[in-house]
């Protein structure tokens, strides 16, 4: 029977207890690690943020004030962005009352939805192809944005139209609500037919002529300095 020198015996098993718990310290090492990552979704590779940071985007109160003609059940209407039709309604539906026969002058019925805001088309369609005035009652409308209880008129109408009337305007969110009292360098707006889109540095320059466009919220947003409307952005 032959035996280890001593010096040989304790480094054989110094050896083998170092062996021993670097295998346990690697065992546990992998345990936590499988601890710490077996609950941890997996990555996506689309990079698209998480659902819980996205920003969700609030709801404005738009009013819609319609007076008739004598016949409200030939009138629907709907507001649009980006093609699709956001809200709609019509004349006659539950809880609109006239207050009124078919010669007497209506009343203002008003209308109020949520929407996103942004750029927004109103379409409002006459059955008859007669418009909401003049032939048969003086019927016309009005479009408002509440912001903080104020109403700030978007658009308007005299009810002269046939079959069908569009109107674009901007409904505002936060940051427009918000801000220094600046007129907007780059922006336009609608004029009318004639004078096609223009910004507010030609605005400033036919007050005179134009500053009716300055009561549109759309306007007065853009051309705050121009249109003395820092109040209603603060």
């Amino acid at each position: 029977m032959k035996f280890l020198p001593i010096a040989l015996f304790a480094l054989a098993t110094h050896s083998s207890s170092s062996s021993a718990v670097a295998t346990t310290s690697t065992a546990q090492k992998k345990k936590e690690l499988f601890r710490k990552y077996r609950n941890k979704p997996a990555q996506s590779n689309n990079h698209q943020l998480p659902v819980e940071h996205k920003h969700i985007v609030e709801r404005v109160v738009v009013r819609l004030d319609v007076t008739f003609d004598d016949y409200p059940a030939e009138t629907t209407w709907e507001f649009l962005q980006d093609g699709e039709v956001v809200a709609s309604g019509a004349g006659g539906e539950e809880g609109t009352y006239y207050g009124r026969e078919s010669s007497v002058e209506s009343s203002v019925i008003s209308y109020t939805y949520n929407v996103k805001p942004g750029s927004t088309v109103f379409r409002i369609i006459d059955s008859a192809s007669d418009g909401i005035c003049c032939g048969y009652g003086s019927g016309k409308y009005e479009i408002f944005s509440v912001v903080d209880g104020t109403s700030l008129k978007m658009a308007d109408s005299n009810g002269e139209f046939f079959d069908v009337e569009e109107k674009s305007f901007i409904i505002p969110d936060e940051s427009t609500a918000v801000g220094g009292c600046e007129d907007s360098v780059l922006e336009e707006f609608l004029v009318d037919r004639v004078a096609g889109n223009r910004g507010c540095s030609w605005l400033a320059v036919n007050m005179d002529n134009y500053g009716y466009l300055c009561a549109f919220l759309d306007v007065a947003a853009k051309c705050k300095d121009t249109c003395n409307a820092c109040s209603y952005f603060e």
